[in-house]
């Protein structure tokens, strides 16, 4: 995105964003149904709306102005380093889920 305007290069980018935070979503639901009790299955779900999608974003589009407005479209890079750093947290953190029993998973 940082590096063209062409229309079929950036819907191609947005249907690939569309996807990735479509399967964030399904995977955010399945470890709330395996690791909360039902009972709190309505509240865990607004948190994750609450602080990880919604704060997230909030937070995010505030870095981005500053980001845009300090260097132009080349701060898109700083939105794709982000992506990177985030893989080895989450394949430390499915490395630690694997590991425990169904009774040991956090509740």
């Amino acid at each position: 995105m940082a590096q063209t305007t062409e229309l079929a290069a950036l819907a191609s980018v947005r249907a690939v964003a569309r996807f990735t935070f479509a399967l964030l979503h399904l995977a955010s639901m399945r470890l709330i149904t395996d690791t909360v009790p039902s009972v709190m299955a309505g509240t865990a779900q607004t948190v994750y709306g609450l602080v990880g999608v919604g704060g997230a974003t909030a937070v995010l589009m505030i870095v981005s102005k500053w980001l845009y407005s300090r260097f132009g479209p080349a701060g898109f890079w700083a939105m794709a380093l982000l992506c990177i750093a985030a893989v080895p947290v989450i394949w430390t953190l499915h490395r630690a889920l694997s590991m425990l029993s169904p009774a040991q998973l956090p509740i």
